[in-house]
């Protein structure tokens, strides 16, 4: 019995002083002090993919356009776009012998290409770039058909930068307006021949709707309480 109440003595003792020590300490366990709020970070770089509508005014040949279009393209950590797009335009200009049944129009579309600058801000830059084909002809604007002749349309390549603001209003839509400059080959609308080119400035407002905030980095608080 003397052996039984030393051994529960010592027994005793040896937890009361481990008690005293641990008071105020935090209990750790794999480096990691429990009952503190800790931070961490979980996830990777954004990306996401939306769809764009736009509506851009300018000039062809110097006298007024309409241009109205689309886009679907990939966002890759708010640094690039990569995706399609095009445009369909309608003009007044006033062709050389041109019946009064006519209009001038047309469309172009291909690669889009955007980098972006300080895209983690809610406003920032971007630098478009459309590069592709398109065609511009007369319509019969009795009933908006194709006309049979086909001297009087004419595709051409086109380059299109431009320089665009860009606002976040959410994590699923943002707002744009920007200024664009098209590049193109020489066209020809057979006897009409005061088109020479789709050259020009335009300017216009988009909207772009989709995800762009997939695997975004996200800041966690988390605590635990003893």
């Amino acid at each position: 019995m003397r052996v039984v109440y030393l051994a529960i003595s010592l027994f005793m003792s040896l937890g009361l002083s481990a008690q005293d020590q641990n008071t105020g300490e935090y209990i750790e366990f794999s480096e990691k002090k429990v009952g503190q709020a800790e931070t961490f970070t979980s996830g990777g770089g954004s990306h996401g993919i939306y769809m764009g509508i736009y509506s851009k005014y300018g000039a062809i040949a110097d006298d007024n356009a309409l241009f109205l279009g689309g886009r679907i393209a990939y966002v890759a950590d708010n640094k690039i776009e990569i995706g399609i797009g095009g445009m369909g335009f309608y003009s007044d200009h006033e062709l050389s012998n041109l019946a009064s049944d006519k209009i001038l129009t047309g469309g172009y579309g291909g690669l889009h290409i955007e980098p972006i600058l300080f895209g983690k801000q809610k406003i920032h830059l971007s630098i478009p770039i459309l590069l592709g084909a398109g065609a511009i002809g007369l319509l019969d604007n009795d009933h908006l058909g194709p006309n049979d002749f086909p001297d009087e349309w004419d595709p051409y390549f086109i380059m299109e930068p431009g320089l665009n603001v860009v606002f976040k209003i959410s994590n699923f839509i943002q707002l744009e307006a920007g200024v664009h400059y098209r590049f193109s080959n020489d066209v020809s609308l057979g006897n009409y021949q005061t088109i020479k080119d789709m050259n020009g400035f335009s300017a216009g407002v988009g909207i772009k709707m989709g995800v762009f905030n997939l695997g975004h980095k996200r800041m966690v608080q988390s605590e635990v309480r003893l």
